[in-house]
């Protein structure tokens, strides 16, 4: 299954906000969403890609959030890296639960700590 818009814009806005990211740019348009688990706090995304050879090896990019009218508070996005491919995409609400349908109307920003973990 193809990844929602609120996915592929989430993934798109993380990626871009740093260099060192930008070769995984190109994977998200061979992502398949594997599985969707929702958390009741926040929603777990995890995809499957082939191999690509613009892999980077990355592990953790966070600091990141998504403003939304079903989100009171908004929520963090985490985005987890394995081998250099996008492996998950981690929304964690900030204090009230996060709908079971991807939102449709949103704004993403940068909050003050950016992470970025190369392991």
């Amino acid at each position: 299954m193809k990844p929602s818009q609120f996915q592929i814009d989430a993934l798109k806005f993380i990626i871009e906000s740093s260099k060192e990211l930008m070769p995984l740019f190109e994977q998200i348009k061979e992502l398949e969403l594997e599985s969707k688990e929702h958390t009741g706090i926040g929603c777990i995304y995890s995809y499957k890609i082939k191999p690509t050879s613009n892999s980077g090896n990355f592990g953790i990019a966070g600091g990141f959030q998504v403003n939304s009218e079903s989100l009171q508070s908004g929520a963090s996005l985490i985005l987890r890296i394995t081998d250099g491919m996008i492996h998950t995409l981690d929304v964690l609400s900030n204090g009230d639960n996060f709908p079971t349908i991807d939102p449709t109307s949103y704004s993403f920003e940068i909050v003050p700590i950016n992470i970025i973990d190369k392991r």
